[in-house]
């Protein structure tokens, strides 16, 4: 499972990379991982390959969050969403891998 609190504002400030494919993980991903200030350095989200599963939450997608973000690779695993409204903005700033 995710921890909800590693989206704590200030969470890892310098991190560029969080590569956790090819892991055992399950559960859904934290809508708490898009506050503002949290993961501000994320330039690359590696979750493929896992057991996660549920939709991208719609904070995911808000103007404050992953700001730096370029590749979200989600390919088989069991997260799914409809691409609108906000979750646009984050596909239109980052390359996203299904």
């Amino acid at each position: 499972m995710l921890p909800a609190s590693w989206g704590s504002t200030g969470s890892f400030p310098k991190l560029p990379t969080l590569a956790l494919a090819y892991t055992p993980l399950s559960g859904t991903l934290p809508a708490s991982w898009a506050q503002n200030g949290s993961l501000p350095s994320l330039e690359t989200l590696e979750l493929g390959e896992t057991k996660l599963s549920g939709n991208l939450p719609a904070e995911w997608g808000s103007q404050t969050a992953f700001r730096r973000l370029a590749l979200l690779s989600l390919g088989n695993t069991q997260t799914m969403s409809t691409i609108t409204g906000t979750l646009s903005q984050l596909v239109l700033s980052a390359e996203l891998w299904c």
